[in-house]
């Protein structure tokens, strides 16, 4: 989410051709030598979680990815988000930390783009890349099944060994505004059931809509770049 805030900060042309340049990453569907629009970057970087989307989206900022990492964890501070680090762009890096309140804070910052709103609808995302004189169409799932009903506002999931199963939610429901943030969960079907179990708390009806209940204020490594 980070990444895309400060892509979006930096008002950078959202159709400009970017081209993939890294060596391949954990969770991709790029290859080194694509090219495609920095919209379509940020829209896997979203619904996919795809980690080489976020490392050419901060290879193509002013200065480069170095300068990219320094706007990160300013944006940071200028949002309060004080127990808040971020080593890479991905969010897989060892270093990478926060906490549920700083999350939450970064999610509903990230929820006034038209961008996260819209992702967080998608209930499937196909985009164009070329490689070569070949054009390549790139179709991937959501990375949880809570992404495309209308009252999820905006939605990112996350996993590395360290923090475990996670996910940050924003969501309306009865006039309400919920924020529902899980670390830690062992696995994605806990981390399901969490969500479920605080949307039944709220009387939301989990099979329709989606959300989670507070844990105590700690610091976990995270994947939320």
């Amino acid at each position: 989410l980070m990444t895309v805030h400060t892509v979006l900060k930096a008002n950078q042309n959202l159709n400009e051709i970017l081209t993939v340049k890294s060596k391949l990453h954990n969770h991709t569907r790029l290859v080194r030598g694509m090219k495609l629009t920095r919209l379509d970057l940020m829209k896997l970087s979203l619904v996919y979680s795809d980690n080489l989307a976020a490392v050419t989206l901060s290879e193509n900022y002013p200065g480069g990815q170095e300068a990219f990492m320094r706007q990160m964890n300013e944006n940071s501070k200028e949002l309060g988000m004080t127990n808040t680090y971020f080593g890479d762009p991905t969010g897989l890096d060892s270093d990478n930390s926060s906490t549920i309140t700083d999350i939450s804070t970064l999610t509903n910052t990230v929820s006034k783009y038209q961008i996260v709103r819209d992702a967080a609808k998608m209930e499937n995302l196909t985009v164009s890349a070329t490689k070569g004189k070949k054009t390549v169409k790139i179709k991937v799932n959501p990375t949880s099944k809570f992404f495309g009903h209308d009252n999820i506002i905006a939605i990112k999931t996350g996993f590395t060994n360290a923090a475990g199963f996670c996910i940050t939610m924003l969501l309306h429901s009865n006039d309400k505004i919920y924020n529902l943030v899980v670390l830690g969960a062992h696995s994605s079907k806990e981390r399901k059931k969490i969500i479920e179990a605080s949307l039944n708390s709220i009387n939301i009806d989990s099979k329709e809509d989606k959300y989670i209940k507070p844990m105590k204020r700690q610091h976990h490594r995270h994947h939320y770049g």
